[in-house]
């Protein structure tokens, strides 16, 4: 490798004696520096040690280097522009490297997220195991019914009322799956829990004559009386023969329970009386 930068005086020449033309190639990295018009030469100055091989400047532009010249002093100077080549495809190497961490980041939280949707919705079932149909009766309440079951309902699930969809059921240790393909051809799981209370839906008929509000199941049979827990129905409001989502458990009392929301979106809590 050649020095650089190098300042070769240029004027004043003394003649030389046993300087030798270099008959055989020269490289400097994989270019032959003594293929052109001006040789490379073979000289050992005076007190020298050994000789040397000197190239002449013509041959320094071939190399990528910048050779520069002033008349008034006579004097060159060779900048060896490799250097910055080097330095500049090293800055592009580590930017490269920066863009490669970064995409590495960005596919490991892909696949982070990945796992998490895996997780909420379930494992992927093969299609033969959907030998199940359920027809799709719309949201009630924030639900989505299938034959007559409810389940909470998630954004961007795609479904169209009335229209029926394969699925399969299962469950274990006090969990309730559903899943049923969409009109999207995915998958979609649906879970319930045996330990938390369960939505059902019931029809509200009215007023009963002792004041309370009367509750049936959808077909409108099987009338039961609840009053508001508070015992006060300010604010409360339903409308007879709607149907609305609601959910039942046994307070402490032994009493059966149902949280609803009126047709106000008021949240209200029922007790049953007997």
């Amino acid at each position: 490798m050649l020095s650089a930068p190098a300042a070769l005086a240029a004027g004043g020449y003394i003649p030389l004696t046993n300087v030798y033309k270099a008959d055989r190639p020269v490289y400097d990295g994989s270019y032959n520096v003594n293929d052109g018009l001006y040789p490379v030469l073979n000289y050992k100055p005076d007190g020298a040690a050994y000789p040397y091989l000197y190239i002449p400047l013509a041959m320094f532009r071939k190399l990528g280097m910048t050779v520069t010249f002033d008349d008034k002093t006579n004097i060159a100077k060779v900048t060896d522009g490799r250097e910055k080549t080097i330095s500049d495809q090293q800055a592009a190497i580590n930017t490269l490297k920066e863009q490669v961490t970064l995409k590495d980041a960005e596919i490991g939280q892909s696949n982070d997220r990945i796992r998490a949707l895996q997780a909420e919705f379930g494992r992927y079932r093969a299609a033969s195991e959907f030998n199940e149909i359920v027809v799709y009766q719309g949201m009630v309440d924030g639900y989505m019914k299938f034959s007559g079951g409810y389940w909470y309902a998630r954004a961007a699930d795609s479904f169209t009322e009335g229209r029926g969809y394969r699925a399969m059921s299962d469950g274990g240790m006090g969990q309730s799956y559903l899943t049923v393909i969409n009109n999207l051809s995915e998958q979609v799981t649906f879970q319930k829990s045996s330990y938390m209370l369960v939505p059902i839906c019931v029809k509200y008929v009215g007023k009963t004559t002792d004041g309370l509000y009367g509750f049936s199941d959808e077909a409108g049979t099987g009338i039961k009386k609840y009053q508001i827990v508070d015992s006060s129905d300010t604010g409360v409001s339903f409308t007879e023969g709607r149907v609305y989502v609601t959910i039942t458990g046994i307070n402490e009392n032994g009493q059966r329970t149902m949280i609803s929301l009126n047709s106000n979106g008021v949240g209200v809590t029922l007790k049953e009386v007997s």
